[in-house]
């Protein structure tokens, strides 16, 4: 599982809370975690 600290702005424009939590598969990669954070 993998934690993304949001900047606020982000965070309002998202509609989330703190933190993002993903499953993302091994190996995480940068381009993984931003491909998980697209579907948000």
């Amino acid at each position: 599982m993998i934690r993304v600290a949001l900047p606020t702005h982000l965070r309002t424009l998202a509609k989330v809370d703190g933190d993002v939590r993903l499953d993302v598969a091994a190996p995480a990669t940068i381009g993984a975690v931003l491909d998980a954070l697209g579907g948000y």
